[in-house]
C-alpha cells in the first residue's frame, strides 16, 4: 500500500446535476495504514455555512480507493453520508473519481499538498 498520500491534501468536488454549479474546495488530512484510509475533511465555506468538517474512512486496493464521508455537524444540508470511489494516479499524488449520496453525485479530485 502506498504511503504517499499520508498528510495534507487539497481538492475540489462538483455536482453532475444540481443548482450548486461550480467547484467546491476542501482540504483533507489523510492517514493510510496497510489498506485502510482514514482522515478528516474540511469543506471550505460550504453552502454559506463556513468551513464544515467530516470524518472519512475507507480502503485502498492497488489503485482503487473508496471511502465514506460522515459529517461532524448535523443540519438539513449535512444529514447524509457520502460515498467516494476513485483511482490513485500513476505518480501516487492524486485521487480522482466520483462521489455520491442518495440524491446527487459528481466528480472529485484530491492532490497531495506540496
Amino acid at each position: 500500500m502506498p504511503s504517499d498520500l499520508n498528510g495534507l491534501s487539497e481538492g475540489t468536488f462538483s455536482y453532475f446535476a444540481s443548482e450548486d454549479i461550480g467547484e467546491w474546495a476542501f482540504k483533507a488530512r489523510i492517514a493510510i495504514t496497510g489498506e485502510q484510509l482514514s482522515g478528516i475533511v474540511i469543506e471550505l465555506h460550504a453552502h454559506g455555512a463556513g468551513d464544515v468538517k467530516a470524518k472519512i474512512e475507507g480502503t485502498v486496493d492497488g489503485a482503487n480507493v473508496s471511502f465514506l464521508k460522515r459529517y461532524l455537524v448535523q443540519s438539513e444540508t449535512y444529514d447524509r453520508d457520502v460515498t467516494y470511489e476513485g483511482r490513485l494516479s500513476a505518480d501516487r499524488q492524486t485521487i480522482s473519481g466520483t462521489w455520491r449520496h442518495s440524491d446527487n453525485s459528481g466528480p472529485f479530485e484530491m492532490t497531495l499538498a506540496t
